[in-house]
C-alpha cells in the first residue's frame, strides 16, 4: 500500500517515516487521518488525470478507476480538483478519530468537463 507525501505528492510505502523524494516527515500522529480518494470507472476521459488539492497544495492526480490514500490532519480543509476546462472547490471537515473517502467523476458537459464529488463518508479504520 501507498500513501502520498502532503508537501510534495510524491508516492510513499506505508511504512516509510520520511518522503524519499523531498524528505518531509510522515510519522503519524494522533492527529493524523486520511482521505481516501476514488475516481470512479468512465469510458469517456479515462486518460486524463484529476490533479487533486488540499488546502492548497497538490497532493496528487488520478485517472479514471483509481485511488489514492493522502494523509492528513483532523479538522477543516479546503478540497479542490484541477482540470484543463473545469474546477470543483468543496470544504471538507474531518472529526478526531475518523477518515474520509471521497467518491468522485468527471462530469461531461456540452462545452467543458469539470470533476464532480459523488459522496463524501466517514470511515473507521
Amino acid at each position: 500500500m501507498y500513501h502520498h507525501c502532503h508537501k510534495c505528492g510524491s508516492e510513499i510505502k506505508e511504512d516509510n517515516k520520511f518522503c524519499t523524494n523531498c524528505g518531509n516527515k510522515v510519522i503519524k500522529d494522533e492527529n493524523d487521518c486520511y482521505i481516501l480518494f476514488e475516481r470512479m470507472k468512465q469510458f469517456y476521459g479515462w486518460l486524463v488525470p484529476i490533479d487533486i488539492y488540499l488546502d492548497g497544495n497538490r497532493v496528487g492526480s488520478v485517472k479514471s478507476n483509481k485511488s489514492i490514500k493522502i494523509d492528513t490532519t483532523y479538522g477543516n480543509h479546503k478540497l479542490s480538483f484541477n482540470l484543463w476546462s473545469g474546477n470543483g472547490m468543496y470544504d471538507i471537515n474531518i472529526a478526531k478519530g475518523e477518515n474520509v473517502k471521497v467518491t468522485f467523476k468527471l462530469s461531461m458537459g456540452l462545452v467543458t468537463s469539470e470533476p464532480e464529488i459523488i459522496s463524501i463518508e466517514k470511515i473507521r479504520d
